[in-house]
C-alpha cells in the first residue's frame, strides 16, 4: 500500500509497504499503534513504545487552534482507513500530507525546562543529523511553542 513516511529530522516521503501487521512494524520498528488526529479518513501509525523506548522525538501534533498536543516518537506512516484493513493513501490527499510534514520539527529544551518546537526548513534540514547540530547552527531561525513532554 502507498503510505506517507515520515522519519525524524527527515521531510516527508511516499513510500510502498505491505498490509500485514508484520511490514507496518518493520515500518515503525515496533508495535504499531493507531491515531486518528486528522478530519481526512487517514490514520496515523506509529511505534506503541516509541515515547517509552527512548526513540527520538518526531513530529509534534497540532490542534486546529495551534495548541500541541502531543509527540510522535520515532518513525511513523499515514495510510487510508479502509473497512477492515488500512488502504493506500488517498491521491488527492497525498500532496497535502506531503506537504503537511515536509518540514522536520527539532525539539530543544528551554531554560523553563519545556520544550521548545522548531520546524526546520528543509534546505537546512538535510544537512542537520541532530537537534544539537541546529541549535548551534540555525538556533535564531525558528518558530517556536513551548510546551511540557
Amino acid at each position: 500500500m502507498k503510505v506517507i513516511m515520515v522519519e525524524p529530522l527527515k521531510p516527508a516521503y511516499v513510500a510502498e509497504i505491505g498490509t500485514d501487521l508484520e511490514s507496518m512494524q518493520k515500518a515503525v520498528g515496533g508495535d504499531i499503534e493507531t491515531v486518528y488526529p486528522y478530519t481526512d479518513p487517514l490514520v496515523l501509525v506509529c511505534d506503541e513504545e516509541g515515547k517509552y523506548d527512548g526513540k527520538e522525538k518526531n513530529r509534534a501534533l497540532v490542534s486546529d487552534s495551534g495548541e500541541i498536543y502531543d509527540v510522535v516518537f520515532g518513525t511513523f506512516f499515514i495510510a487510508g482507513i479502509g473497512d477492515e484493513e488500512f488502504t493506500s493513501v488517498p491521491d488527492n490527499l497525498t500532496e497535502k500530507y506531503l506537504e503537511k510534514y515536509k518540514n522536520p520539527h527539532a525539539f530543544i529544551k528551554s531554560d523553563t525546562g519545556k520544550y521548545i518546537v522548531v520546524e526546520l526548513p528543509v534546505e537546512i534540514s538535510k544537512g542537520i543529523t541532530s537537534v544539537e547540530g541546529y541549535a548551534e547552527t540555525y538556533g535564531n531561525n525558528k518558530k517556536e511553542t513551548e510546551k511540557e513532554l
